[in-house]
């Protein structure tokens, strides 16, 4: 009976040093290593009491995602420079020309996302899934688009087309329902891609890697 005593004490202290660990990291007004300051989106305000809103993954006391706003879909990065927005139509539409979209979570969208000129040069899938409407990508300028997988996993759901006879789309990761070249070149250069359905229509292609489920070279 003791024994069973001093088991249950030490394991008690242990979780209780373990919580004490945790607070004494993230202190009273939610500063800790990897929120050393507050910012407009954990909404602290010390005049008009409210607390912060930051929640630390490390530490395990509230911490929101990595990116700081869990409304957020995508990062757009350039130069060096990283933005994150809430809707990924947006993230193409404010973007500029060569830069990456990176995937924060799986997304749907309403409407085909439209590759014109001046657009990003790739998506990074980052092991999440986009889906939504029936073509979700159309590389309808004469550029080149990426799509890549970092992480792995990740997917998009419905058809990537390309429409432009100058488009270039590469595919250097992820897994894709179908993949639509009415017009251009397409480039499978990752050796994880897996695209379920293709359709060619006699264009240019380079089928350096990757997995295929059905090929169909030219239009019936």
């Amino acid at each position: 009976m003791k024994l069973r005593k001093c088991i249950s004490f030490l394991l008690a202290s242990a979780m209780m040093f373990n919580a004490m660990t945790a607070y004494a990291a993230v202190n009273a007004e939610g500063v800790c290593e990897h929120h050393p300051e507050h910012t407009a989106e954990c909404g602290y305000s010390e005049e008009n009491g409210v607390p912060c809103g930051n929640v630390c993954d490390i530490h395990g006391v509230n911490a929101l995602a990595d990116d700081g706003v869990s409304e957020n879909v995508a990062s757009v990065t350039k130069d060096g420079n990283t933005t994150y927005v809430a809707s990924l139509v947006d993230a193409f539409t404010s973007a500029i020309s060569c830069a990456e979209v990176k995937l924060l979570r799986d997304a749907d969208v309403a409407e085909t996302i439209v590759i014109g000129e001046n657009y990003p040069a790739s998506l990074d899938l980052a092991g999440h899934t986009l889906g939504g409407c029936n073509t979700v990508i159309n590389v309808s300028a004469g550029v080149a688009f990426n799509v890549l997988d970092s992480v792995g996993g990740g997917a998009i759901a419905e058809t990537i087309r390309a429409t432009n006879y100058n488009a270039v789309l590469t595919m250097e990761g992820g897994y894709c329902e179908r993949v639509v070249i009415e017009r251009g070149q397409l480039k499978v250069t990752g050796e994880g891609v897996y695209l379920k359905e293709l359709f060619l229509n006699n264009n240019p292609v380079q089928l350096s890697a990757g997995t295929y489920g059905y090929i169909q070279w030219e239009w019936l």
